[in-house]
């Protein structure tokens, strides 16, 4: 096992740790944990951005208020009339 991981360049303790989480795995469900793996990175990044334009869009709306409060009513329009 030594001879090994000096031969691919790793430590011991990452060989275990390779060993403990993919040890009884067979090929197939090594692809699909790596297609599980690649989703929930893509899934992250898209909620980084979605994230990212909400703060855009919060602060876009806290500047567009003219000094009125995020949650204040807008005046109710009548007739040409506020009431």
């Amino acid at each position: 096992m030594k001879e090994l991981c000096k031969e691919h360049g790793i430590s011991a303790a990452t060989f275990y740790n390779w060993k403990g989480k993919y040890g009884g795995m067979d090929a197939s469900q090594l692809k699909k944990l790596k297609e599980m793996e690649g989703e929930l990175s893509r899934y992250k990044q898209m909620y980084t951005e979605l994230a990212h334009q909400n703060n855009a869009l919060k602060d876009l709306i806290k500047k567009s208020s003219r000094g009125r409060p995020i949650n204040a009513p807008r005046p109710i329009i009548w007739q040409g009339s506020t009431v």
